[in-house]
């Protein structure tokens, strides 16, 4: 089974916000030190998608919060995130990305 992608797209203005997340992770929280991520559903969860609708809706974002190994190395793959610019939180990888 392919996983998939959960995503929720924001729009304010000239600002497009993608929460994209693995979809395992929905509801979870992740400690490491003083750093804390919640991958809340009501933040992360709208659609489910695969990684071709993932990618095209990345795309058009201006500011993006990606979370989860699927998510991350899609984006990687796509050159949308460096590898250098992911932080792992117990184990789980984060970015965010802003375009101009």
């Amino acid at each position: 089974m392919v996983p998939k992608i959960a995503m929720k797209i924001y729009k304010h203005a000239n600002e497009v916000l993608l929460a994209a997340c693995d979809e395992d992770l929905l509801g979870k929280t992740f400690r490491d030190g003083k750093l804390n991520l919640e991958v809340s559903r009501d933040f992360y969860d709208d659609t489910r998608v695969d990684k071709v609708l993932f990618l095209r809706s990345l795309q058009l974002s201006t500011i993006s919060n990606l979370v989860g190994e699927t998510t991350i190395n899609t984006a990687i793959d796509a050159g949308f995130v460096d590898k250098e610019c992911i932080i792992w939180i117990d184990g789980i990888p984060h970015a965010q990305v802003c375009t101009m």
